[in-house]
């Protein structure tokens, strides 16, 4: 494996296991976050990351997800609407409709498998966005 500095994107988004699936399948083409994706990262690559409770250390590298933009629902009736696209069920304990929390949404504008194999994570950006400070690809 080679270990080398990092090139683009420097920047990861940690994802939990199912929705990491439906991300890179194309199922899933709106991520929803409680906080608006930073400006700087609109249409740039994030590596998505698998979130596994940790960040420390080494975190394995699922794909590259770039957004093209972040909006926020207003009304859980609009966020419904949106239910065939973020696939989030209204009624899901830890990320469905909560009338006292905001909800945002990221489009996704491309999704993409990575060479890259896991990256050695630096700190928290903003909540599940992190710093990367190395990347390990396979040997090819």
């Amino acid at each position: 494996m080679a270990v080398s500095n990092v090139l683009e994107p420097c920047v990861g988004l940690l994802v939990s296991g199912l929705w990491t699936e439906r991300l890179l399948s194309g199922e899933k083409t709106i991520e929803t976050r409680t906080y608006p994706l930073p400006k700087q990262y609109l249409k740039k690559p994030l590596y998505i990351l698998q979130d596994e409770g940790t960040i420390s250390g080494r975190v394995k590298v699922a794909g590259i997800i770039t957004f093209s933009e972040c909006f926020q629902w207003n009304t859980k009736g609009a966020w419904i609407l949106d239910s065939k696209e973020h696939l989030v069920s209204p009624n899901d304990p830890e990320f469905g409709w909560n009338p006292n929390q905001a909800k945002f949404g990221w489009r996704v504008e491309s999704v993409r498998t990575s060479t890259c194999e896991y990256v050695h994570v630096g700190s928290r950006i903003k909540r599940s966005i992190v710093s990367i400070q190395t990347v390990v690809t396979p040997k090819l």
